[in-house]
């Protein structure tokens, strides 16, 4: 199992119901399940990915950059709704 925190834009309500596709053929292909936790749980785990599910996402990104600064993130980006470029302008920052 591979946990995941989602970083997504306030506007795009609508995330999860779009990258379900995306999540599911992601899980299959790694032979893993990918299982979406909450900020705590993301931060004490070892090993965890940080999705950017949607683009501006960047404002949620700088909120946490504290907390997350002094780990290696494992960035996940879809493609879709300009989450790649979200996802680009993060790790230009420090990673």
């Amino acid at each position: 199992m591979i946990d995941y925190y989602e970083i997504c834009s306030p506007l795009s309500a609508d995330a999860d119901h779009r990258m379900a596709p995306f999540l599911k053929l992601l899980s299959r292909e790694l032979g893993e399940e990918l299982r979406r936790v909450e900020l705590a749980d993301y931060l004490r785990d070892a090993f965890a990915l940080l999705y950017v599910a949607s683009g501006g996402s960047e404002g949620r990104f700088l909120e946490l950059f504290e907390r997350l600064k002094d780990r290696k993130c494992y960035i996940l980006a879809s493609g879709e709704a300009n989450s790649l470029a979200a996802s680009g302008w993060t790790t230009s920052l420090t990673f």
